[in-house]
């Protein structure tokens, strides 16, 4: 690596060479759990291994009367067809979570791809943190991560956050490296060195050069990284998942009960219909002993079995009497299994025996059928993976969600605090008025302000004053760096004038960064004998240090033109032009460190008014919220006149009594007790600095505000971490303040944040389509296995027609809501509050009239035999045992299961409603997924009844193709009835007080 040069940096040959040489700088990922290990996890879930346990002892049964009795006509279709359903719901979960995985680790990798300033072949351009190399020269600026290790050989102030490597809370100030340097044999420097920077840390104050020394995994970050080895944890329980899960816990406390409760009613009666009951009659030691053993063990079964599955579901069996309750089910099993296997063994009734043990075997599976229907167990995962695919959507429309939960605490923000450079305004900042001389210069007369005496004066207060840089490459300047310093430069590279060399012409002795509570910045270099200081910034904090100002190259009093100089800064906040004023001091006597800024004898230079317009999509996008009931308020360090015209023209102020505009000074006479109040009215707040940024959140959160809050600065970070939602700038944005917020606006964007409360809003919404769609499905299902055995239909449903319905209702409806588009009614309507149950009344209505609508329906077709062949009419005097049973009735059940899935079909429509004034077909034809997923789940559906072999698992056959009109006919019938539990629950709102 010869010819090196530390003022120009690495070449594009010598960059290769130290990315093969050193590896790029990217960190490896934690190993993630091995696929098998996940889809093996699927299985601990409590529901699969009973459904488990039900197929093996279907299977043992089976192969007992098959073989054993030697009753041929027996099959182990059922046996299988319950494996295959669990393997089947167990895949589409496994896939379905390893997607949103693949999702989440695309996000992380999108949000952890920050730029860096390095400089190559001489000049400094903006690189991804991967491409940096050993060798590179890479400037940093307060509020930036630090992209790797190396060691600091340019410093100005420069001050380091290192808390996160050492503990330390106290920021950590660093001095230049002084050894040779040598690309060959790169310094083996620890944090314990003043001059050592470490890949992570974050820049608190000060600006420098550093030389990476290390890359990727062999930065001390990296080291550590792989020594704990730990994946990272991407997802986080949202409150709406957290509040997901309890109403899934009730719903399946409701479930388990009832489920309990029906399979010890059908083993009691089976086993008093039973002949080998009055055989045992007769035996009182044989009951003594049975009675004495089912109670041991059912106690036993209870504590090993019951206990551990409640507490798997969530659910914990701490008191006496629950336990108690829940042990009669188990005494009655073992009982009836003791009595079955008794008069297989010792009563001599084999075949009453095995009568007895498959009745036992089907009261287990109705009961089984039940849980299965009742427990959502997806609704949490399938929540997250609706987040997941939120996230992505609000990507693409320029908002990088950094954290789940925001995706779905945005839409229900009432407050809006944007900043207004690049986020309002296009950050298109072009000086277009100069002051100087006690001359105005509009931009058409800048070429004769190049001739007066001021011009170099000023051209040394913005080059030398400045940490920007530009980037030229053929006829493209890029600014690198603070726009607004950057726009100084632009200004001065169209004018011919070669910013560096100006600049390298000084040598600096001091620097103080520009931040939000100085308003200014200040460069001291020495010039011979004397130093000069450069100050730039906010005007009242400039104009009130200087006594003199420039004229025709003299210095002249300032005092008798202070009176135009204001009548020029008046103007230009009318026209809501920024403005900068620059001055300088010219001491003899060096000045130390931060004295210069009690020097008050310095001479004026100049005003710069520059123009920022505001973005044309702004005022809409302000009028958007204000429909949707959302406050949008202007925090700005801009002058206060500028701030309102700024306002004034994005729609945010309209200069009536209720609106306040303020600054930072007006905004500290508000008393803690009086701004609560004041903060509602509160527009503009100029001037303004972190702090008060975090007193206004705080004063709206007393309110019961819900806060997103904007910010591009370090100084930023507390208010963004106190908000309800922090959103930083992607492009203007600090590395501190990104760190800090919720979501990336990627554009810098106020539209990206009106988009972003607009899928917030449309995600809750769709969640509650999908909650909608769940919960009818449930019910309906739950009820007719509920009903069935009380009516003499001990199994309506089969567990693998229930699996089947589980799947429709968990994995592919979740998708399908999840992707369907916002509405534009849905920013007129006012934001969800934070204690609003996502069960609303409409919604409630909804599922109880459309599921008891279907269950009536659904029994009348049984009973009335409807669509059913004559001489195929249900019998209810045949027992599932009986060989006959599917004979008989096979054609009824598959009709009964069809209307079934094809009201499902249409009640997937009325979910997309939830109100009675709006269409469940609204924008239909763009949501093509879920046109895809319900054509897709029909098919499968018609071909589980027409495909005899697959029919045999599902227990259907085919039916006629006017059987499947008339059925599609009346499950149609849903939609309006659907439609009045719509109307009846807008008729219980509008009564709420």
């Amino acid at each position: 690596m010869e010819n090196w040069n530390r003022n120009r940096g690495l070449t594009q040959e010598q960059v290769a060479k130290q990315r093969q040489r050193f590896g790029r700088n990217e960190l490896t990922p934690p190993q993630r759990t091995p696929w098998w290990k996940e889809l093996l996890g699927k299985f601990k879930d409590p529901t699969i291994r009973i459904l488990l346990a039900a197929a093996v002892i279907s299977l043992g049964i089976t192969a007992t009367e098959r073989y054993a009795l030697g009753n041929t006509e027996v099959n182990f279709l059922d046996s299988i067809g319950i494996f295959l359903a669990v393997l089947l719901a167990t895949l589409v979960g496994f896939f379905s979570e390893r997607k949103s995985a693949k999702e989440f680790a695309l996000l992380n990798r999108v949000k952890e791809d920050i730029t860096v300033k390095v400089l190559r072949d001489g000049q400094i351009g903006n690189i991804s943190i991967g491409d940096v190399v050993a060798g590179d020269l890479v400037r940093i600026d307060p509020g930036d991560k630090i992209p790797a290790d190396g060691v600091v050989l340019e410093a100005m102030g420069l001050t380091l956050d290192q808390s996160m490597m050492t503990g330390e809370s106290v920021p950590a100030k660093k001095k230049i490296y002084t050894e040779p340097l040598d690309l060959e044999r790169l310094p083996e420097v620890t944090l314990g060195d003043d001059a050592f920077v470490a890949r992570g840390t974050m820049v608190v104050d000060g600006y420098g050069t550093f030389w990476v020394t290390r890359v990727g995994d062999k930065t001390q970050m990296g080291q550590i990284a792989m020594a704990l080895a730990q994946e990272d944890e991407t997802r986080q329980e949202t409150p709406l998942t957290a509040k997901l899960s309890t109403l899934a816990r009730q719903i399946s406390v409701a479930g388990i009960v009832g489920a309990m409760g029906i399979f010890t009613v059908m083993a009691i009666t089976s086993t008093i219909q039973s002949p080998l009951l009055g055989m045992l009659e007769c035996l009182p030691a044989w009951v003594a002993g049975l009675s004495l053993v089912s109670l041991v063990c059912g106690i036993g079964m209870v504590r090993q079995i019951l206990k551990p599955f409640f507490a798997g579901m969530g659910m914990e069996l701490k008191s006496v009497r629950y336990e108690a309750l829940a042990a009669i089910p188990m005494v009655v099993t073992v009982l009836t299994l003791l009595v079955g296997f008794w008069g297989m063994t010792f009563g001599g009734n084999v075949e009453a025996g095995v009568l007895l043990l498959k009745e036992v075997l089907l009261a287990f599976v109705v009961a089984v059928t039940i849980i299965v229907v009742a427990v959502p167990e997806g609704l949490p995962m399938m929540v997250t993976v609706s987040l997941a695919m939120n996230m992505m959507k609000m990507a693409r429309e320029n908002c990088l969600v950094r954290r789940l939960v925001a995706s779905e605490t945005i839409g229900s923000a009432t407050v809006i605090c944007t900043d207004k450079t690049g986020t309002l305004t296009q950050n298109r900042m072009t000086p277009v008025r100069i002051y100087a001389g006690g001359n105005e210069y509009p931009a058409s007369e800048f070429t004769r302000l190049q001739n007066a005496p001021e011009w170099q004066a000023l051209v040394e207060g913005i080059a030398v004053n400045s940490e920007a840089n530009l980037h030229v490459e053929n006829d493209t300047v890029t600014a690198i760096g603070n726009p607004t310093e950057g726009a100084l430069l632009k200004f001065l590279h169209e004018h011919q004038t070669d910013y560096l060399s100006e600049r390298n012409a000084h040598e600096r002795v001091f620097e103080l960064g520009h931040n939000s509570e100085r308003k200014m910045s200040l460069v001291a270099v020495r010039d011979g004998d004397r130093e000069t200081g450069y100050l730039k910034g906010a005007p009242e904090r400039i104009l009130s240090r200087c006594s003199t100002m420039l004229q025709g190259g003299e210095r002249v009093p300032i005092m008798p033109h202070r009176e135009a100089i204001q009548n020029v800064l008046d103007a230009a906040s009318q026209d809501a032009l920024r403005v900068l004023a620059f001055c300088e001091f010219r001491e003899h006597t060096p000045v130390v460190g931060d004295a210069w800024l009690d020097l008050c004898d310095g001479c004026f230079v100049a005003l710069v008014g520059i123009a920022d317009p505001v973005r044309q999509e702004v005022p809409h996008a302000v009028q958007t919220c204000q429909e949707a009931h959302v406050q949008v308020k202007m925090i700005t360090g801009d002058a206060l006149p500028t701030a309102m015209a700024i306002a004034r023209a994005a729609g945010i102020y309209h200069g009536t009594d209720d609106e306040l505009c303020l600054d930072s000074s007006g905004f500290a006479q508000i008393s803690d007790a009086e701004l609560p109040e004041a903060a509602e009215k509160i527009r503009v707040l100029a001037r303004s600095t972190p702090m008060d940024k975090l007193r206004l959140v705080k004063a709206l959160h007393q309110n019961g505000e819900v806060v997103a809050m904007t910010g591009d600065g370090t100084n930023d970070a507390p208010a963004l971490k106190y908000a309800d939602v922090g959103l930083s700038m992607g492009i203007t944005g600090t590395e501190v303040a990104k760190e800090a917020s919720d979501i990336v606006l990627v554009d810098d964007n106020f539209k990206s944040i009106v988009t972003g409360v607009w899928w917030g809003r449309t995600l809750y919404q769709n969640i509650q389509r999908f909650l909608q769609f769940q919960l009818s499905v449930n019910a309906v299902a739950m009820l007719c296995a509920l009903i069935g055995p009380l009516v003499g239909i001990p199994l309506p449903l089969t567990v693998t027609q229930l699996l089947w319905i589980n799947i429709i209702m968990d994995t592919f409806a979740a998708m399908a809501y999840s992707t369907d588009p916002p509405r534009p009614h849905t920013m007129r309507e006012k934001p969800i509050p934070r204690n609003a149950h996502i069960i609303t009344r409409t919604m409630g209505m909804t599922i109880l009239v459309a599921s008891l609508y279907q269950v009536a329906i659904l029994f009348a077709v049984l009973f009335g035999g409807w669509f059913v062949d004559p001489g195929h009419r249900y019998d209810f005097g045949i027992s599932p045992t009986h060989p006959e049973y599917l004979a008989h009735n096979l054609q009824a059940l598959t009709v009964f299961f069809t209307v079934l899935i094809m009201f499902q079909f249409w009640h997937k429509f009325n979910c997309r409603a939830l109100h009675s004034n709006e269409s469940p077909f609204t924008m239909i034809t763009k949501n093509h997924l879920f046109l895809g997923i319900i054509l897709s789940i029909t098919a499968v559906q018609i071909l589980m009844v027409q495909n005899r072999t697959i029919g045999q698992f599902f227990r259907t056959e085919p039916l006629s193709l006017r059987q499947w009109l008339d059925i599609t006919l009346l499950t149609l019938t849903v939609l309006p009835v659907a439609w009045f539990g719509r109307f009846l629950g807008k008729l219980l709102e509008k009564k709420e007080p």
